[in-house]
């Protein structure tokens, strides 16, 4: 595994600011996760713009999107529109970026196993909260190398703070869905040539200790049906888990999945209230 630390990109003019970095203490903090399919909505259309102005309305203080082609052209207009550091992770298709406020620290972890494209990991020591936020997207074919990244990610960050996995991690959980959506969704999956739906990268989540922000509350069975949808197939691909250190001293406040035709999926939009 490669882990390097990586610079912000020269999105601003200015010298580093410190505004925007909140104080753990002080309260909320709203992290936001997007896959914005290489700029385009489910066309091929470019909606730059679009996704500007939904990320500004969100308003979140940390955003990690998932699909970017490169590191500048798009990506640096929407750090300036936004006001926010951006520190890059390339990948084999699409690598990760995270937004975060001035003055944030981050690395790049390179997730690399067999019989997987490469993929990436971009981890964001978020200003002065305490509080990292972890930006990844595991491979979109098959479960058995999803889990292989998640590993090689466990052992990179395993001396990581109280933290946040933000991502695409084209992982389905069954138990989202009611019985009879579960039987629509493995027969469009079984027409599309993929997998049968698994929650081996869920389970692998749970077993380390992290928390499904979806399900914060300790429920089971279904979700809502607003946040049962984060793509264009209409399951659950894109979550948000905090970490053992931080699950017992965080409140998850909201979670909702901005409904938007900017891209293909998304964005999952979680508030987590973090104590003293």
């Amino acid at each position: 595994m490669a882990t390097e630390p990586i610079r912000p990109l020269p999105a601003h003019a200015s010298s580093p600011s410190r505004r925007g970095i909140t104080d753990a203490a002080a309260g909320p903090m709203r992290v936001c996760t997007w896959n914005i399919h290489a700029w385009g909505d489910a066309a091929g259309r470019s909606r730059v713009q679009d996704v500007i102005a939904v990320l500004r309305t969100v308003g979140a203080d940390v955003v990690v999107l998932n699909e970017v082609l490169s590191p500048g052209g798009p990506l640096l207009r929407v750090a300036q529109a936004l006001d926010k550091d951006v520190f890059y992770g390339p990948a084999a298709y699409g690598g990760n970026a995270v937004l975060a406020p001035r003055g944030s620290l981050a690395q790049s972890l390179a997730l690399v196993v067999p019989g997987g494209e490469a993929r990436n990991a971009v981890v964001v020591d978020v200003g002065d909260t305490g509080i990292s936020v972890v930006g990844v997207h595991l491979d979109d074919r098959h479960e058995a190398v999803r889990c292989a990244q998640l590993r090689t990610l466990f052992e990179s960050i395993k001396g990581l703070g109280p933290h946040v996995v933000a991502g695409d991690l084209n992982a389905v959980d069954p138990e989202d869905h009611p019985p009879a959506r579960r039987a629509e969704i493995e027969a469009a999956r079984a027409r599309h040539r993929l997998e049968p739906s698994m929650n081996d990268v869920v389970t692998m989540l749970r077993d380390a200790g992290y928390l499904d922000a979806a399900r914060a509350g300790g429920q089971r069975g279904p979700l809502p049906e607003a946040l049962q949808r984060t793509c264009w197939a209409r399951t659950r691909v894109d979550h948000v888990w905090l970490d053992a250190r931080l699950a017992p001293r965080a409140t998850v406040v909201s979670v909702e999945v901005v409904e938007t035709d900017a891209s293909d999926h998304q964005p999952v939009v979680v508030t987590i209230d973090v104590g003293a």
